[in-house]
Order: structure tokens, then C-alpha cells, then sequence
């Protein structure tokens, strides 16, 4: 995918890889200046006509998210068969690498605490939920700020034919979650629970 256009997108290196797709940083087609992370779909996911059906829709209500402790999105499609999501390029570290040297300090989960809780609610009000939070989808930037990765996705990602996102997050599944019932806004709290776990412990709960 190194120099392919993706969307209005032109790839540029690979920064990041899942179950549900690879994340690349690219700049804007037309305008260069332009700078986004494009997480490139599975070709599952791309072939699968019920994805496809949701797909627009559900992205499409991301628009409705504009906080500052929020990954900004900013378009999506299906380019030459590659199903895609653009979003905010965040210069920092995600949670998951910076658990690899141990547990974080009190104040950096303190601050963590808030300013999720504050992005949660901004999403809630909204009625949209964020379904998978874990260390690497918060991220903590240079000027000491968290960013929300990943808002909603999981749900249109939730697909027959797509491999889960609750693989190798189960320790911050809400129960309710795990046992095939519908998440709620408390799903996404019990999530954060988890998370503040780990990151002030170095363990998953």
C-alpha cells in the first residue's frame, strides 16, 4: 500500500497493524499539507455486503464528535475495493507502549481519568459509544494531553465475517458484552475501569 491512493489519501508508511486492518500515515491527494491516519480495512470486511451496507452510515455519525480528547475523524469509503477510515494523525504514544515499561505514574492516569471520562461523555451525549477501550487506543501526546482512538468503530466492525475486536481486549470486556447482550453507556465506563487498571498497575485487570 506504501504510495497507493487511498480515498483523497496518498499512503506513506505503515505505523500500525490489527486484526481488523493496517493504519497508515498519509498525506492529502490534492493538498500535501494535509496529514491523516488511514486505517486500510481487511479485505474481508470490504467483501462482506452487510459491512458494506453500514458502513457510510455508521461512519458518518462520527461527524457528530468534536472534542478535544477525541481522535478527529475526517472521511471514509471503499477505494478500488479498500475499505478505509481517515482520521486525525496524533503525534505521541499510545497506552500499550508506554505500559511496556511498567505502570504510569498516579498523575498520568489521574489525568487520564478525567480527560476520557470527559471524551466518553461527549460521545454519550451524542448516543455514540466507544465499545473498545484499551491502552492502545488512547494515546498521550507530547503537551501531556489524551486522545480517544477508535470511537465507535467496533460496532460497524462488527461483522460475521470480520474477526472480532474483543480478541485480545477480553480483560476489558464489560460482562454484558461478553455474554452477547447490547452495550451500554455503562459498557464503556467498565471499559475505562479496566483500562485505569492496567495503566496504574502495569497489568490488565
Amino acid at each position: 500500500m506504501i504510495g497507493a491512493r487511498v480515498g483523497n489519501w496518498h499512503v506513506e508508511a505503515e505505523i500500525g497493524h490489527g486484526p481488523l486492518g493496517t493504519v497508515y500515515a498519509a498525506r492529502g491527494y490534492d493538498d500535501s499539507g494535509r496529514r491523516a491516519a488511514v486505517k486500510v480495512l481487511t479485505e474481508a470486511l470490504a467483501r462482506d455486503p452487510a459491512f458494506v451496507l453500514k458502513f457510510p452510515g455508521e461512519m458518518l455519525a462520527l461527524q457528530r464528535l468534536d472534542h478535544p480528547n477525541v481522535a478527529r475523524w475526517y472521511d471514509s469509503g471503499i477505494h478500488s475495493g479498500h475499505a478505509f477510515v481517515a482520521s486525525e494523525l496524533i503525534d505521541g504514544t499510545d497506552g500499550a507502549k508506554l505500559l511496556e515499561s511498567g505502570r504510569r505514574p498516579w498523575r498520568e492516569v489521574l489525568g487520564l481519568a478525567v480527560e476520557a471520562a470527559r471524551a466518553l461523555k461527549h460521545g454519550h451525549n451524542r448516543n455514540l459509544l466507544h465499545r473498545d477501550l484499551k491502552p492502545a487506543n488512547v494515546i498521550l501526546t507530547a503537551d501531556g494531553t489524551w486522545k480517544l482512538l477508535g470511537f465507535g468503530f467496533a460496532k460497524v466492525a462488527a461483522s460475521p465475517l470480520a474477526v472480532s475486536p474483543a480478541i485480545g481486549t477480553a480483560a476489558y470486556l464489560p460482562p454484558e458484552t461478553a455474554s452477547g447482550k447490547p452495550p451500554t453507556r455503562r459498557s464503556d465506563f467498565y471499559s475505562l475501569g479496566g483500562l485505569l487498571y492496567s495503566m496504574a498497575t502495569g497489568r490488565p485487570p
